[in-house]
């Protein structure tokens, strides 16, 4: 039951007390109150006299709206300073003006939640995603919108809800949404095979996800939704596409997360104690012998091939990292890859193709460039594909001691969605 919240001056007490005294010369004895909080449906509660601490009468005392505890105490001519509690709360609303409640609804009382303050970084972030999805003032998405802000919007959403900001994060979720209506579908050499007993609105609903959505965890929830189909060569290879998405959505979390901790650490003031002022004599100094010295074998010379791959990695990335992908493609030194394609044998077209770097990782080197150059007809199997043998590159390498290497092999595979030209919208393959 909700118990009145009742706003008593010192005018109100005064006249209550008034009308409390004429009533207690008409009704002596014990006085019964109707419609007290708890009683039953026209029944009166009985307040046994006699107690000159009226809290003795328990909850059909205290449950009573202050109100009426001034209405009963003044029948039965006893004063408000009874009831320590009651007085006090009377004292503190004539001086103060403040609202007064019975012990019972404030203990049902919700309290206000503490309102959270966005930190300027995501306020920041928050706006240039607004901007990108082409939201106006009064919250309409004009258009026209690219996939990228659809992408970015949606991931920012995922990072607002884990921050504690989940009303912005469905606000610019349903921005995010109407924004990827605008977007037109894939192409049909983009998109991914599905099981052909999928319903075509979970197909689309698929197809679209892959290309717009980032939100970790509404990417699990299509991830479930497909689970029906995971015994199928379909479903199992676009259930591994999306779990991979994610894995690589939360990496990028994490290394984000891990770079805004440290840089907190490096801008945090670091408090030098004072030196310790020493004035005893220092100890004789104790000189270590020396420790012999192993002559260390030289590392064998690079061949002209190991030379010419990593020059080609590192050129590549120097100019995809200038350029951004695909607008690099045509800005590399085209002599550079021919080099190379000459030393390894095989096909030499100047183009740095998948063939061609998994020639470059072949030989040694480990920080591979993306795949400017795709075979005609390439898709996202093919993609796939190439991803595997840069594994399969990274194991043998792993089983040789080589852990660094391995792992940048795989740091590269991860990097590469075909953004050289398969998959533009950003799928990201196991």
């Amino acid at each position: 039951m909700a118990f009145p919240v009742i706003l008593l001056g010192l005018g109100a007490i005064g006249l209550l007390a008034a009308a409390g005294a004429s009533s207690a010369k008409a009704a002596p004895g014990a006085p019964r109150l109707p419609g007290a909080p708890g009683a039953r449906p026209g029944a009166a509660q009985v307040f046994p006299a006699g107690v000159s601490d009226p809290r003795a009468w328990g909850p059909a005392y205290t449950n009573l709206t202050d109100q009426q505890k001034v209405q009963l105490l003044t029948e039965r001519g006893m004063p408000l300073s009874s009831d320590p509690e009651l007085s006090a709360r009377l004292a503190a609303t004539g001086k103060k003006g403040i609202v007064v409640q019975t012990p019972a609804a404030r203990a049902v009382a919700v309290k206000e939640p503490v309102k959270k303050v966005m930190p300027k970084e995501l306020q920041a972030l928050f706006a240039e995603a607004l901007k990108l999805l082409t939201v106006d003032d009064n919250g309409v998405v004009r258009g026209p919108v690219g996939k990228t802000a659809v992408r970015t919007a949606t991931q920012l959403a995922g990072r607002l809800d884990n921050e504690g900001f989940p009303k912005a994060a469905a606000s610019l979720r349903t921005l995010a949404q109407k924004a990827a209506t605008m977007i037109p579908p894939p192409k049909e050499a983009d998109k991914i095979p599905l099981p052909p007993q999928m319903s075509p609105a979970l197909q689309d609903r698929v197809q679209k996800m892959i290309q717009s959505e980032r939100d970790p965890a509404k990417l699990q929830k299509l991830v479930d939704a497909l689970g029906q189909y995971k015994n199928t060569s379909e479903g199992k290879m676009a259930i591994s596409m999306l779990k991979a998405l994610i894995v690589q959505i939360e990496t990028a979390n994490e290394t984000r997360r891990a770079l805004e901790a440290a840089q907190a650490v490096m801008s945090a003031p670091t408090k030098v104690p004072p030196a310790p002022v020493v004035t005893l004599a220092p100890p004789e100094p104790v000189v270590a012998p020396e420790a012999p010295v192993v002559p260390q074998p030289e590392p064998p010379a690079k061949t002209p091939l190991q030379q010419s791959a990593e020059a080609l990695a590192s050129h590549l990335r120097s100019v995809q990292k200038r350029y951004g992908m695909p607008e690099a493609k045509g800005q590399e030194d085209s002599t550079i890859v021919g080099r190379f394609q000459k030393l390894a044998g095989g096909g030499v077209d100047y183009k740095a193709g998948p063939g061609t770097l998994i020639r470059v990782a072949s030989t040694g080197a480990s920080m591979l460039p993306l795949v400017m150059y795709w075979p005609r007809g390439s898709n996202l199997a093919t993609v796939q594909q190439y991803r595997n043998k840069i594994r399969d590159l990274a194991n043998q390498a792993e089983g040789q001691g080589h852990r660094d290497v391995a792992n940048e092999l795989r740091m590269s595979a991860n990097m590469e969605t075909g953004q050289g030209g398969v998959a533009r919208y950003g799928a990201t393959l196991s």
